[in-house]
């Protein structure tokens, strides 16, 4: 890594990124060569962290929230808004504009974010879920899940004791009941593995 291009990051880029959030919590660590477009649009909480490489983008019509204590790795991408592609007065590369009405993109606190996954328009993160390296999330991961895949997929639930999953819902302040957690994941098909 060139020693000026960390001074770059460091220095000058990731103060001037947090500057312009619509919001940011303290403790905002944007990896080398990672890239916010319009950050105006972004709400961030507290200890938020990327790894190098990161790309996030949106439009107005997909703001993005992401909570508190929110990891990155390497290479991810978070796009918001699609284009309307049911238009019809010529090519869609002459469409500019984004199609209205879009959903936001929900990040909640404690998430993890494996290297190269992309999280899209419509996607909403559970507190405390995994996404496994490579994965593309569109759609709802409930809370403390893991999921993996393209799209995808809820594979199971990351503690398998409700005893555990008391103890992280009680040590970081979660708004969460074991109870909700659990509706939350059955609700959407989530593997809850008990040991015996």
């Amino acid at each position: 890594m060139d020693i000026l291009a960390v001074f770059y990051n460091r220095l000058l880029y990731r103060p001037y990124v947090r500057s312009r959030l619509k919001h940011a919590g303290s403790d905002f660590r944007l990896g080398y060569s990672s890239e916010f477009l319009r950050p105006e649009l972004f709400h961030v909480g507290n200890n938020f962290f990327t790894g190098p490489h990161c790309y996030f983008d949106t439009n107005q019509f997909s703001p993005v929230r992401i909570g508190d204590d929110v990891m990155f790795g390497p290479y991810c991408k978070l796009i918001g808004g699609n284009h309307d592609y049911s238009y019809t007065k010529g090519p869609l590369a002459d469409n500019r504009y984004p199609r209205p009405h879009q959903q936001e993109i929900i990040i909640e606190n404690g998430v993890w974010i494996g290297a190269n996954a992309v999280i899209l328009t419509g996607a909403r993160v559970g507190e405390g879920s995994v996404i496994g390296a490579m994965g593309l999330v569109n759609h709802c991961i409930p809370p403390y899940t893991v999921a993996v895949g393209v799209p995808a997929k809820r594979l199971f639930a990351r503690f398998r004791e409700d005893k555990d999953l008391a103890d992280i819902l009680r040590n970081v302040g979660s708004r969460y009941t074991v109870e909700m957690v659990r509706a939350l994941q059955k609700q959407h098909g989530v593997e809850v593995q008990r040991t015996r």
